[in-house]
């Protein structure tokens, strides 16, 4: 045994006989992670095992023979200790060797990735780019609009999944918002589809569990019938049976690919779809989406369903050709919309390509619209004559003799033809807008040339065709009205522009046109106090987020009119009607066609528009919308068009029926029976289909002199659903049953009724409008009230109304009611009287304004309400309470106040209809309801349409359509 060798261990010099020297040793490893002692110690062992460790130790020996030596015996350490030592040991290297292998397989699907884009074969007929599916999910769950789309009779299939995911708590997991924020490419290839989903750094996870793919056949997924991993695939891949459906999956790479075709998934997985693409193609498909996915849709179709059926846009479309695909970027959010489109486009039309190619500017009115307007539409793709030029050929021929007619007339009345006459001064800007102060639109011209402008319309204004009169004064402003001749007039009309005699007012180089002098006065007075649409919120919402350059300009709120785009039917086209204000931007930019919107849902979280509304109707529509219960049929909903005829309307089917009438009518709805009332005196009894009552149409020699009334319920005597009729040359009422039986009422007026008679209780209150009138109340056999009538030495345009002051002592004796009541009577100078039952009067105020609508009363408040010509709303208390509040631009004179508790307080709301093409809302104290004015005109009608519980709003408007919303 070697000097310094242990007695139990082997001959550590045989070590040497195996041919490894110091320069392979295994405890070098070591080195790095022991501590300094234990290293050393190891090394003088490598030595003894190659025979240098007796020289070494020979020559320290010569170093240090004067020292004394002392020899130490090394610690052997316990078994049990070299045991579990040794086993970490090993653990920590297979620890190491995880934490490698993951790195590695880390940093290749870090860096070795392939776009989902390059997987997708050409000749896809659609394409849908997610830029998170994650994100798109969870916000789809909470999305308004998603319930409307999927409302459609197409989508209604997938509206169950949608309330199954709703019912997902996992969904709404931080680890699956990590695993599913992840792009997803989907195409559609004639009846087959393809999904491509880019997992990122997610993939070093399906890489490293490829080798057990083989296994998930014997995995139990709910919903899935049968999954397997087919090897002898090329490529491998997974076949899973869902129902009576098959897919096809391959996890290849970074990218999770599924489709209907085998054959399909092949070509995603082995093949580069890019070499070879279209550049256009393949630059929009590589290009970020600047929105939460992207679609590559069909140009035509697209602009086709934006356009709608207008004419004369459609004939404008003719004239461009595009690329075959459009990319759209749409996000969206319950309070927000955006969608961004480009569209390569060229034209064979010079004018049309000399726009196109023009790089479009930010138009100046941005910086001159009041900050109350309301909508506007602006036109900025170039001058008068170049728009001329441009649209003349769409137009056609009607536009050209137009044209030439106003070019002839001019010539011979002014010495001045169009070009000198409009297109010498003009800028490359014209359009209008309108305020909400003010129905009437102010139609804008930009000025290029003031001294041009200003010589032309002195010389004009001096002739003796083109008549002007600055005799208006606004404000302290002085403002020129304008007689157009019957030739300018044709070529306005021609366009669809109506200025009979318009004001008009400069500034800030833009001539501003207005029926209303009002309107004008405004604008002007907005410019120079610099209050203007830019500097508020709303425009922050929608004009500040798309792109300010446009040759085209729509700001639009629902509030007051619908935007062209938004006039189509549709899921698409409802549920952007829940986005009421938004801007609209088209632009020019080199041979690109560029559409921008922004649209928030702010202002009408109170009230939304319902899927499927608004309905076109197909004739002026001359009546409000009444609704009749079909049982199983849903809601049926009625109204006129033109002077004759009825239309029906199946709410749930989308179905319209028509019954033609004799003339002009009245229609109202009763019981399960819709009523009409011709002005010759017919009478027609319908239940839904319009199908007409045995015995109907009754002819009578009635003369109708105001709108019937229905008695909904069976009191002393008339039957239900029974008809009121005022009667002109009787000057009596006449009560129409279901059976076709006529009864007049033993009363007869001194004057006819001009407005229908209010019943309460068994008891009539009517007023036959005269001077020498009275106020009359009498039981439903025509029997008079003790105490009644009352004379009246004021004139009024409505009826006596039954109120209830609850005051004790009121009740009229003879009078067979149990609870007490009064009678309220306004006049059209504002004289609002309070009766007792027994006709002594209570109380008298008077209101300012002049009245020509009925007041009505709420039983909630207690109170009455009445609106004046001038637009302001009042609430009154029989004790003489009196509240009011303005609505300012409203049209009161054939205003009208319907009462109903549509929040479901137990307080009626105000509705206030009106000729301005509005419908305004207000609380029981005159506050503002949310969401509102609405578009709509006439008079609302209440009913559930959706079957939710709650009550929704139905109104038909002076534009031919029936709106109708919900409130949330």
């Amino acid at each position: 045994m070697a000097r310094g060798e242990h007695p139990d261990s082997p001959s550590l010099r045989s070590l040497s006989g195996l041919g490894l020297g110091t320069d392979f040793c295994p405890f070098y490893l070591l080195r790095r992670w022991q501590n300094t002692h234990l290293a050393h110690a190891k090394l003088r062992f490598c030595r003894l095992a190659s025979g240098t460790e007796g020289e070494t130790r020979s020559l320290r020996h010569q170093k240090s023979s004067d020292k004394p030596q002392t020899r130490q015996t090394p610690r052997r350490r316990p078994p049990a200790l070299r045991f579990f030592g040794g086993l970490i040991k090993s653990l920590l290297i297979v620890i190491l060797g995880v934490l490698l292998t993951v790195a590695v397989f880390i940093a290749v699907a870090a860096f070795h990735r392939r776009s989902p884009a390059d997987a997708l074969p050409d000749g896809f007929d659609a394409y849908l780019r997610v830029e998170s599916a994650g994100r798109l999910l969870l916000s789809t769950l909470d999305l308004e609009a998603a319930d409307i789309i999927l409302a459609a009779p197409d989508m209604r299939a997938f509206r169950p999944a949608l309330a199954a995911l709703r019912r997902q708590e996992v969904i709404q997991s931080p680890i699956f918002s990590y695993l599913a924020d992840i792009r997803v490419d989907a195409a559609l290839f004639d009846k087959d589809w393809l999904l491509v989903g880019e997992l990122g750094i997610r993939s070093a996870a399906t890489r490293m569990a490829s080798p057990l793919f083989g296994l998930v056949n014997r995995l139990d997924i709910p919903g899935i019938s049968e999954l397997e991993y087919v090897r002898r695939g090329n490529p491998g891949h997974f076949r899973i049976q869902a129902g009576e459906s098959m897919f096809y999956a391959a996890l290849r790479g970074n990218l999770l690919t599924v489709s209907s075709s085998l054959t399909l998934l092949s070509k995603a997985v082995l093949e580069n779809a890019s070499e070879g693409r279209d550049e256009e193609l393949e630059e929009a498909l590589s290009r970020s989406s600047e929105g939460d996915l992207r679609v590559l849709v069909n140009p035509n179709a697209f602009l086709g369903g934006v356009i709608g059926a207008d004419p004369n846009l459609r004939r404008i479309l003719a004239l461009l050709s595009f690329s075959d695909y459009a990319a759209v970027d749409v996000s969206l959010t319950n309070d927000s919309f955006m969608l961004n489109a480009e569209i390569p486009v060229f034209s064979e039309d010079p004018a049309v390509a000399a726009m196109l190619a023009n790089r479009s500017g930010v138009p100046g009115i941005f910086s001159v619209l009041p900050e109350i307007t309301e909508y506007a539409g602006i036109i900025s793709a170039g001058t008068l004559e170049e728009l001329s030029a441009a649209v003349e050929k769409p137009l056609g021929p009607e536009y050209t003799a137009a044209l030439e007619q106003a070019n002839r007339g001019a010539k011979l009345a002014l010495g001045m033809n169009l070009d000198e006459l409009v297109f010498s001064w003009s800028g490359p800007e014209l359009g209008l807008f309108a305020l909400n102060s003010h129905p009437e639109p102010v139609f804008f011209v930009r000025v290029a040339d003031e001294r041009r402008r200003k010589a032309v319309f002195e010389d004009v204004l001096s002739s003796l065709v083109i008549k002007g009169r600055d005799d208006t004064l606004v404000n302290g402003l002085r403002l020129t009205r304008i007689s157009f001749p019957w030739y300018i007039r044709s070529l306005l009309e021609s366009l669809d522009i109506v200025l009979p005699e318009p004001y008009f007012g400069v500034s800030d180089d833009f001539l501003f046109l207005s029926v209303s002098a009002e309107a004008v006065a405004r604008t002007i007075e907005s410019i120079e106090s610099r209050a203007l649409l830019v500097g508020t919120d709303k425009w922050e919402r929608s004009g500040g987020r798309v792109p300010a350059s446009a040759a085209l300009s729509i700001i639009y709120s629902l509030d007051r009119g619908i935007p062209f785009f938004l006039q189509s039917g549709g899921a698409a086209a409802d549920a952007l009607r829940l986005y009421r204000q938004g801007t609209a931007t088209l632009r020019f930019d080199g041979g690109s066609l560029k559409i921008s919107l922004a649209a928030a849902a702010s202002g009408g979280a109170g009230v939304a528009a319902m899927p499927g509304f608004p309905v076109k109707a197909r004739g002026r529509i001359t009546s409000g919308t009444q609704v009749l219960k079909a049982s199983g049929a849903g809601d049926m909903l009625y109204w006129l068009e033109g002077s004759d005829t009825l239309v029906e309307y199946n709410a749930s089917r989308g179905t319209r029926l028509t019954a033609s009438l004799d003339d002009e009518a009245w229609i109202i709805a009763g019981e399960g029976v819709l009523w009409a009332v011709s002005k010759r005196g017919s009478i027609y009894a319908f239940t839904p289909g319009l199908t007409a009552l045995p015995g109907f149409p009754v002819a009578t020699p009635y003369r109708p002199s105001a709108p019937p009334a229905v008695l909904p319920e069976a009191a002393s005597g008339p039957a239900k659903d029974t008809l009121i009729l005022p009667e002109r040359e009787g000057r009596t009422l006449i009560l129409i049953d279901t059976t076709g039986q006529r009864r007049p009422l033993p009363v007869v007026f001194d004057d006819p009724l001009l407005s229908p008679p209010s019943y309460r209780d068994g008891l009539w209150a009517a007023y036959p409008k005269g001077f020498l009138a009275a106020l009359h109340l009498f039981d439903s056999q025509g029997t008079p009230v003790p105490g009644w009538p009352v004379p009246v030495d004021r004139i009024a345009f409505g009826s006596p109304v039954f109120i209830a002051p609850g005051e004790e002592g009121e009740q009229n004796p003879n009078i067979p009611n149990d609870r007490p009541f009064g009678i309220a009577f306004l006049t059209q100078e504002g004289t609002l009287s309070f009766y007792r039952s027994d006709g002594s009067p209570r109380s008298e105020i008077n209101l300012e304004g002049v009245f020509y609508s009925n007041p009505v009363w709420a039983e909630s408040t207690r109170a009455l309400y009445a609106l004046s010509e001038s637009g302001t709303l009042f609430k009154i208390t029989p004790d003489g309470d009196v509240d009011r509040t303005d609505i300012p631009g409203i049209k009161a004179r054939d205003g009208r106040l319907t009462l109903r508790d549509v929040i479901g307080d137990a307080a009626e709301e105000v509705f206030v209809s009106e000729a301005g093409a509005a419908v305004y809302a207000f609380t029981e104290n005159l506050f503002p309801l949310e969401g509102f004015p609405v578009s709509g005109g006439r008079y609302p009608s209440f009913t559930d349409l959706n079957g939710d519980g709650r009550i929704d709003m139905l109104s038909a408007g002076f534009d031919r359509t029936i709106r109708a919303y919900s409130f949330r």
